[in-house]
C-alpha cells in the first residue's frame, strides 16, 4: 500500500492518520505542501491523504476507514 499525506504533524488529525499508518506499517510520504488540484477545490485543508493513487481524500475518519479502523461514532466525532 503506498500513501501519500499532506499536512502539518501540529494537526491532531494529521497525527490521528500519522500514527494509524505507523500502527499499521504503512509506508507512506508525508508532503509539506498541498497537491494542487486537492488546493484548487478545498483550499489549505488537512489532512488530505490519497491511497494507492486513488482520489484525494479529506475528511480524517473515513481516511481512518480506509486504512482499515472501525468507523468512528457520530457523538464521538462531534465530541472531538
Amino acid at each position: 500500500m503506498k500513501v501519500e499525506v499532506y499536512g502539518g504533524n501540529h494537526s491532531p488529525w494529521v497525527q490521528a492518520v500519522l500514527l494509524a499508518l505507523h500502527d499499521k506499517q504503512f509506508d507512506h510520504e508525508l508532503r509539506p505542501l498541498p497537491p494542487f488540484e486537492t488546493f484548487r477545490k478545498w483550499g489549505i485543508f488537512m489532512p488530505v491523504v490519497s491511497v494507492n493513487g486513488a482520489p484525494w481524500e479529506k475528511e480524517s475518519s473515513d481516511v481512518l476507514v480506509t486504512l482499515g479502523y472501525p468507523p468512528i461514532a457520530s457523538q464521538d466525532l462531534q465530541a472531538a
